[in-house]
């Protein structure tokens, strides 16, 4: 059986995972683990999912060499900065659509009032009417 090298601090734990496979846990002691959540800003959360959905994590985490909560902050951080880009895409898309209709809401008016806005306005001073 292969071991973990153990490091000051840390326990080494094997047991069978939800696939009956074998599965080796680091377990840190407990000032340990609140030094590391502390310095990595972490808040432990409790969350319910489906079993299927948690075996495919496992699967997908042991693929890349990751333990399946690291892989799980991973999709999560990724899908809320995802989430946030967007907003801010489309939050810009909007305010460019406001400025072109109220641009041309100014273009409209201007042009029903017969006078011409100061940017398109001739160099040359108008004639008056004599009366």
């Amino acid at each position: 059986m292969n071991k973990l090298p153990s490091e000051p601090g840390t326990v080494a734990r094997e047991d069978r995972g939800a696939g009956g496979g074998r599965r080796t846990s680091v377990l840190f002691e407990p000032e340990l683990e609140a030094a590391l959540d502390n310095a990595l800003d972490l808040h432990p959360i409790s969350i319910r999912l489906q079993k299927n959905l948690i075996d495919n994590l496992r699967a997908l985490a042991q693929l890349h060499g990751l333990g399946y909560q690291p892989l799980i902050r991973q999709v999560l951080t990724r899908w809320v900065n995802s989430e946030l880009k967007q907003m801010v895409v489309r939050r810009a898309n909007e305010a460019a659509e406001e400025r072109v209709v109220r641009s041309a809401q100014i273009r409209s008016s201007t042009a029903k009032s017969g006078s011409q806005p100061s940017a398109g306005r001739s160099a040359e001073p108008r004639q008056r009417k004599a009366a």
